[in-house]
């Protein structure tokens, strides 16, 4: 039995504004076209298929575009897909009955175990099955008391192991009773002990307090545990498995590699094989003093397909207002016909310039300063540049707020 795992699509993402769909369309391209060469069984999307809970009629259509084509693989049978914590669960199985009939298996909340249940192959010789469970909140296993300062840390961890324990425990028995000999596979989309780094986009079942949840929780009975919401390649116990994101989703993650798990299970083994996607696009961030920045954009080459989004981080001796636009220009001037992708303009303050600024934010005496003032004035101390307009519109409203209180 052969599987292709892959986990956080994030369709309908976009970066500093920019679409990523291009980039959707060329690995959904290039993975249908493994999974035909593979001649896989079933294909797992272990959740956050969407990066919003109401995705667009883009992303949308693009999902059902790719499981359309997916279909079209003699030797697939099954295509499961669950929902992670960025998706609408209720929302992304609404059709389900109709999907059911055709091999389209879409589990979105959690319920009874007979509904998370899925065998593999054809109905009358199944060749494994999957206990599909997809982002399951705490408070659908009892808990609800996190916030009484009574919990120590231990017994959090402790309540979150055993019921998630409990949950998968009980799905291996009753596929084990259902379909006796066959190999069982399940799902999940968590966080494990180990799986945690400072760019995690959101923190689900107190990942931050606990840090991650045990790989005990899944029994032995399992063969191969496919897990989504971490978006880097990580497996555990040989037998526990996250595929990563498809594509770089944040700029934090432009550096890694891309991958999909290729899986066969024989009676005697589980291999897991990472297949590294192709890099569409890249993204770039470009460093230095203006001159220095300026040449090289205009050295910039690059061998993907797509041009690069690119992320500019200039230093300076005061802040331009107009440095933005200076570069768009300079890119249309160099690279007219590809493109390319101006994500942001970071303006950094040389080390020398910052002494001085620093000395003339704080020379100013107060009383001579509005809030508003004030508050330009902290918020560059710490971040090194002045802030935006909607973050100023967003501190004159809080002001405006708390005066009519």
């Amino acid at each position: 039995m052969k599987i292709l795992h892959t986990a956080d699509w994030h369709l309908g993402a976009t970066l500093y504004g920019a679409s990523r769909i291009a980039e959707h369309k060329a690995f959904f391209k290039w993975f249908v076209k493994m999974a035909n060469e593979e001649e896989v069984n079933a294909v797992i999307v272990a959740g956050d298929i969407f990066e919003h809970a109401q995705a667009s009629a883009t992303a949308n259509r693009l999902f059902y575009e790719v499981i359309t084509k997916l279909k079209e693989i003699p030797s697939l049978s099954q295509i499961i897909i669950i929902a992670g914590n960025h998706d609408s669960g209720a929302r992304l199985e609404a059709p389900k009955k109709l999907l059911d009939g055709i091999g389209i298996h879409i589990v979105g909340v959690f319920g009874e175990p007979a509904d998370h249940l899925i065998p593999i192959g054809p109905a009358k010789a199944p060749v494994g099955v999957v206990a599909a469970v997809p982002f399951v909140h705490e408070y659908l296993l009892g808990l609800r008391s996190f916030g009484e300062a009574k919990q120590n840390i231990y017994e959090i961890r402790e309540s979150l192991n055993s019921r998630f324990r409990a949950l998968y425990d009980n799905l291996a028995e009753k596929a084990a009773e259902k379909y006796p000999d066959l190999p069982l596979i399940a799902t999940g989309h968590l966080t494990l002990q180990g799986s945690i780094s400072s760019e995690d986009r959101a923190q689900i079942h107190l990942s931050r307090l606990i840090k991650g949840l045990s790989p005990q929780i899944f029994s032995k009975k399992f063969r191969y545990v496919a897990l989504g919401h971490i978006h880097e390649a990580l497996s555990f116990e040989d037998r526990i498995a996250y595929s990563g994101s498809p594509i770089p989703i944040s700029r934090a993650e432009r550096s890694a590699k891309q991958y999909v798990n290729l899986v066969t299970i024989s009676p005697e083994d589980t291999e897991i094989i990472r297949l590294e996607t192709p890099t569409t696009r890249q993204i770039l961030d470009l460093k230095g003093t203006q001159e220095e920045v300026e040449k090289a954009i205009q050295k910039l080459q690059w061998n993907t397909p797509l041009p690069p989004f690119l992320y500019l981080v200039v230093e300076v001796d005061f802040f331009r207002a107009d440095l933005s636009s200076f570069f768009s220009e300079l890119l249309k001037k160099h690279h007219s016909s590809a493109e390319i992708r101006l994500l942001r303009v970071e303006q950094m303050l040389t080390s020398a310039t910052k002494e001085v600024k620093k000395h003339e934010l704080l020379a100013t005496p107060l009383h001579e300063l509005s809030p508003q003032e004030v508050f330009t004035r902290l918020y560059q101390l710490k971040h090194d540049h002045i802030p935006s307009e909607a973050i100023v519109t967003r501190f004159t409203s809080l002001m405006n707020d708390d005066i009519r209180e």
